[in-house]
């Protein structure tokens, strides 16, 4: 491709940066009404890249089996220049867009109203934990991309990137009930699956051109984005000795890391890895104490692990060759929000918007009977009992794409965005 001329470099970068400027995002309803159900002893394989969807085997004695597609899913592709030309999510429901509803478990079953609603009903996104888009929607934005799809999406468009997230989940396979959610392996798995799926959908000159493709191409794995934000359950499903946290802090890092290389093997090169927010202040835990204080010990080990994953996110810089991984300090940036609200918009940093009743409104949870809505949830760090609203998510997502502060070494516009404007750094 010959290098762009000034102007359009200009004209490009411009519309990146004044996409952080702008004071809301117009973001589509994103509808999931299929649902998945678990049936034990399928052996079935995953989906594959022309038929209908399959079981997906997870060799636990689970699998997941989609029911026929009630309707389907819609898209909001931003029409800016797509910097990234994908973007894959690994983690917890603080990025799940909807492989949880998907389950068809009765606790997940359309995380219906409250949830999704977004800043004074403009928006609505189903099958989030939060009352709107999350970070990984706003950074999709930003980048010019759709929200990615739930890998568990019967016949879903993988073209621009999948979700694998899955709420409740942990880097360990021993966080998380069994059968009820996807721990990261699982979620690698599929995506190995999916590189596969793709490999052979390219493969099929039936395919070579369609109008809407849906499979990424095999040269797209190099360039995506790959997010992973996971070990919050795992630290809140610590039941042990703090003696044994050392050792127990050790094994989430190494799953992560075991992911990270098995995907970097089927092509991922570019990582951003957030470490744990301050799991230890959430309003599930602060509602724990008689007078809403945070936990000391949780909050001890969340810097622990970040610690930690610092550590291996430099091993894997160093092990990986061409790898680029850029970290987002969500422990300090939530723990910053908390000590200075004010300084991030918000008047209230420590109960949440959506429940009723304990010292952190979080005794009745969010949606059941009796639990209520705050007025101005723009204005609340959290939506519910362990979740962040909506308004704090673009905050953060803003931060991870254009600021300094709590994104190293450098934010995804420098990173990943301008580098891929050929000709622009001439």
């Amino acid at each position: 491709m010959a290098p762009r001329s000034a102007l359009l470099c200009l004209l490009l970068l411009a519309t990146a940066t004044t996409t952080l400027s702008r004071p809301d995002i117009t973001l589509t309803s994103h509808i999931i009404s299929q649902r998945r159900l678990l049936q034990n002893g399928t052996t079935s394989s995953a989906p594959g890249p022309a038929a209908a969807p399959a079981p997906v085997n997870f060799g636990n004695g689970t699998a997941a089996v989609p029911v026929s597609p009630a309707s389907s899913f819609v898209y909001n592709p931003s029409g800016t220049y797509p910097y990234v030309p994908a973007l894959f999510v690994f983690g917890d429901s603080l990025v799940d867009t909807g492989n949880n509803v998907l389950l068809g478990l009765p606790s997940y079953v359309g995380l219906g109203y409250p949830y999704g609603v977004g800043p004074r009903g403009r928006l609505n996104v189903t099958g989030r934990f939060s009352n709107g888009p999350l970070i990984v929607d706003y950074l999709a934005e930003f980048m010019g991309l759709p929200f990615t799809t739930p890998i568990l999406l019967p016949g879903g468009n993988f073209y621009s990137g999948a979700n694998f997230a899955s709420g409740g989940s942990g880097a360990l396979n021993s966080t998380g009930t069994p059968g009820r959610v996807l721990p990261l392996s699982n979620q690698t798995q599929l995506f190995t699956q999916l590189v596969r799926d793709s490999i052979a959908y390219w493969q099929n000159a039936s395919n070579a051109n369609v109008i809407t493709p849906l499979y990424p191409r095999p040269e797209t794995f190099g360039a995506a984005l790959y997010t992973y934000t996971t070990g919050s359950n795992d630290l809140r499903g610590f039941t042990g000795n703090v003696s044994d946290f050392p050792a127990y802090a050790q094994s989430i890092l190494t799953s992560i890391g075991t992911s990270i290389t098995t995907t970097y093997a089927y092509g991922a090169r570019n990582f951003l890895v957030f470490n744990v927010p301050l799991v230890g202040c959430v309003p599930a835990v602060r509602n724990l104490s008689a007078t809403g204080e945070c936990s000391a010990a949780v909050v001890a080990a969340a810097q622990g692990l970040s610690a930690g994953l610092d550590t291996l996110v430099g091993a894997l810089r160093a092990q990986l060759p061409n790898s680029t991984f850029v970290v987002f300090d969500a422990l300090n940036a939530t723990t910053a929000a908390i000590a200075y609200p004010a300084a991030f918009g918000l008047t209230n940093a420590n109960s949440s918007c959506c429940g009723a009743g304990g010292p952190a409104n979080t005794a009745i949870t969010c949606g059941a009977p009796g639990s209520t809505v705050c007025p101005n949830p723009e204005q609340y760090l959290f939506w519910d009992t362990l979740h962040a609203t909506t308004s704090f998510y673009q905050l953060l997502a803003r931060e991870a794409f254009g600021g300094n502060t709590f994104i190293r070494p450098r934010n995804l516009l420098d990173t990943f965005v301008r580098p891929n404007l050929l000709g622009c750094d001439a």
